[in-house]
């Protein structure tokens, strides 16, 4: 079972969670987040991680969408990543991006970031002008 960790900018992560459960009620209870407050550093946003999931075996993969790319909360996302095997960090979570990849949590792990990385860009458009 794959577990699935949201990293943003406060609010965002748990209203991503939020929002996340209300449409896929049965995958809610493997979706974690973490609201990084502006404050934090890289370094406390990977321990806050740690604490976070301190209950989720080392062997269980983790997907982790964090909010920018470059930002505090993906660099403490990618150093948390870097101790762990079996997880991989994807950038620029929308809301697109979040339910594609809850629809198919359940897909091989491997198959996981591609899947939330597409859901993210295809999500986006530009809209039609009259």
């Amino acid at each position: 079972m794959t577990i699935l960790v949201l990293v943003a900018h406060a609010p965002l992560a748990s209203a991503f969670r939020g929002t996340g459960g209300h449409c896929f009620v049965e995958q809610a209870h493997k979706v974690r987040a973490l609201d990084v407050l502006p404050d934090a550093t890289p370094e406390s946003v990977a321990t806050a991680l740690t604490l976070l999931l301190a209950d989720v075996p080392a062997d269980t993969p983790l997907l982790v969408l964090s909010d920018t790319l470059g930002a505090t909360p993906c660099k403490g996302a990618q150093a948390f990543a870097e101790g762990r095997a079996a997880s991989r960090v994807v950038a620029g979570l929308n809301l697109p991006m979040l339910w594609r990849t809850l629809c198919y949590l359940d897909k091989p792990f491997e198959t996981l970031p591609a899947i939330a990385a597409e859901g993210g860009v295809e999500g986006i458009r530009r809209s039609m002008e009259p």
